[in-house]
């Protein structure tokens, strides 16, 4: 069974290292350069010292074992990544954990430093390019290329300085020094456009929700606030806290507030809703708590760590056929009650005469429900095989099929979704209607499949493989997947009283004249 469940809920020690990673960054990173400016003796520095040694660790072990598990968990599913995708992950991943792992309790030599940065690089990319295979939503994956790119160029100048052989010179110079700026810049840009990559725009009505906006409004009055009469320790605040130079109050100044009120207006959106929604604003909340120093193997794990949880957001919101959309709570399948009042329905409507013999079959998930009746003195039998409300495939017999190939198959060029159905066998036959490929074996005709008064049926109802054998029976084969077309499967679940019939009598009703033209017998 393929893991598709939230890693925030398979393993919830996501919730705990957002939770240290901000007191680490409160700690840590700020507090002690602030507190220290002002009296390095004083009991609070002391507190603020160790406290931010020991969330310092925290943070880092957590953010380690949350990295290892969330890759473990991505390669397991192989619904998520393709093979060259996850071998892509795996190599890059077991060469910057490593190296991370010691980094976190010893410093590492220089030798080792531009390796660490290297595969740091070198797992972005991997992940980056595995995402680009997949059918996410095309904002997700731009929104993911964005993210990455001013870590890439971030880890380009650290690497000039770590290994002089690779640093420009002459009037190249300067350019890894004009890439991080630039990265900066990036930075903002995209806290900004955070919300054009991931906001729920299908659901415009939850982006403006009360809540979410009130706590962008107060945290970005907060930092106005700060930013007017505190200019001095909050500037220094984003500095060694997020590597981010914070311009005095101005209109560049109020370009970083309204990027501030969008990022925190995103997450606070995103964050209420389970599924693919909160592990997306987990992963932006702690790439916005690692920051842009990303130079301290923490911070990396961290900046890691959230990329994981964007991808893996995308990968479960690309609407899989066995995920239903977030926020809808999915529909049993339909009981054995429910299947015998549908059936007894659709033999009313298809005028049997005699009662219909209805068996189900339940293993794992999975159903197989079969229907015997008869229409018109033709013997019915009905088969779906389904896993929740999806139809998996749909076999409709009239008459007597025998095991033997279809003397004539009928089928479509293209499914209802646009897909090419697999071609049957046997020569072709004449082509009575461009849609379709009509095949029968040497000497046998296929004027039962060719009448003008079957045209318009055919193009309407049949999107599967129809099979003929003369004077025994007729079938019809269909995968409908994701729509479960024509079998309303979600209203039997529902309400099989009011479920629709039409489709399927529809279906059965052209099939019974297929099947009269075709010389099947009553009573075959």
């Amino acid at each position: 069974m393929p893991l598709r469940m939230n890693l925030s809920s398979r393993f919830p020690l996501v919730g705990l290292l957002i939770v240290s990673a901000a007191l680490e960054l409160g700690l840590n990173r700020v507090g002690v350069h602030l507190v220290s400016a002002e009296d390095s003796s004083s009991l609070l520095y002391r507190f603020v010292d160790r406290g931010g040694l020991f969330v310092f660790y925290l943070t880092g072990l957590l953010a380690l074992a949350v990295f290892s598990w969330a890759v473990v968990v991505q390669l397991r599913d192989r619904h998520l990544l393709d093979l060259p995708g996850r071998m892509a992950v795996t190599v890059t991943a077991a060469l910057f954990l490593p190296l991370a792992a010691v980094g976190l309790f010893v410093r590492l030599p220089n030798l080792l430093a531009p390796h660490l940065n290297s595969s740091f690089l070198l797992l972005i990319l991997a992940l980056v390019l595995a995402v680009m295979r997949r059918p996410v939503p095309t904002r997700a994956k731009i929104g993911l290329v964005y993210f990455a790119l001013p870590l890439l160029l971030h880890g380009y100048w650290l690497l000039t300085q770590q290994l002089v052989a690779v640093a420009p010179t002459g009037r190249f110079a300067d350019l890894p020094a004009r890439l991080f700026e630039a990265g900066e810049h990036l930075v903002v840009v995209g806290a900004f456009a955070s919300f054009l990559f991931y906001a729920p725009f299908p659901r415009r009505q939850a982006f403006f929700e009360p809540i979410p906006m009130a706590v962008a409004l107060l945290a970005t009055g907060g930092l106005a606030v700060a930013t007017q009469y505190f200019y001095a320790p909050t500037a220094q605040a984003a500095y060694y806290g997020l590597s981010i130079n914070l311009p005095p109050p101005s209109l560049q100044g109020g370009i970083h507030l309204v990027a501030f009120f969008f990022f925190v207006l995103t997450i606070g959106t995103l964050l209420p809703v389970p599924g693919a929604s909160r592990t997306t604003a987990q992963g932006l909340l702690l790439l916005g708590l690692s920051g842009f120093h990303l130079q301290l193997p923490h911070q990396l794990l961290l900046t890691q760590v959230a990329l994981l949880l964007l991808v893996r957001g995308a990968l479960d919101g690309q609407g899989a056929s066995s995920t239903v959309r977030e926020g809808i709570r999915p529909l049993a399948p339909p009981t054995a009650e429910a299947w015998k009042t549908f059936f007894r329905r659709l033999s009313t409507d298809i005028g049997a005469s005699q009662p219909p013999e209805v068996v189900l079959l339940s293993n794992e998930g999975t159903q197989v429900a079969r229907l015997r009746t008869e229409s018109e003195g033709l013997p019915v039998t009905l088969r779906l095989l389904s896993r929740g409300t999806e139809v998996l495939e749909l076999e409709l017999n009239v008459g007597q099929v025998p095991r033997l190939p279809a003397t004539t198959t009928l089928l479509r060029r293209r499914g209802r979704r646009g897909r090419r159905v697999p071609d049957g066998a046997g020569p072709r036959l004449p082509v009575f209607d461009p849609q379709f490929v009509l095949r029968g074996g040497a000497g046998q005709g296929a004027d039962h499949l060719s009448g003008e008064e079957l045209r318009e049926p055919l193009r309407r109802w049949v999107h599967g493989l129809l099979g003929v054998w003369p004077a025994e029976g007729v079938q019809y084969v269909a995968r409908p997947a994701a729509d479960s077309w024509p079998v309303p499967l979600g209203e039997v679940a529902f309400s099989a009283e009011d479920a629709s019939t039409d489709e399927l009598r529809a279906l059965c009703e052209l099939l019974c004249t297929v099947a009269r033209r075709a010389g099947v017998r009553a009573g075959a």
